[in-house]
């Protein structure tokens, strides 16, 4: 799980890069702070699993990538 506000004011971070190959449950919709140049890079095999979860579907699967 992510907290609330984990990530809101990381203004400087143009990657996060998440070790978990199932989806962390976000406490809510505002855990990362993004920009249109921001990567949340995931496992590979993970990607789509990510694309379907809560919020990480309607918010953030655009800035997400496998690695």
């Amino acid at each position: 799980s992510i907290g609330r506000y984990a990530f809101t004011d990381c203004y400087g971070v143009k990657v996060y890069k998440l070790l978990s190959t199932t989806p962390p449950t976000l406490a809510q919709p505002n855990v990362f702070f993004v920009t249109k140049n921001t990567r949340i890079q995931v496992p590979a095999e993970s990607l789509e699993a990510y694309k379907a979860a809560t919020f990480w579907s309607d918010i953030y699967a655009v800035y997400l990538e496998g690695y």
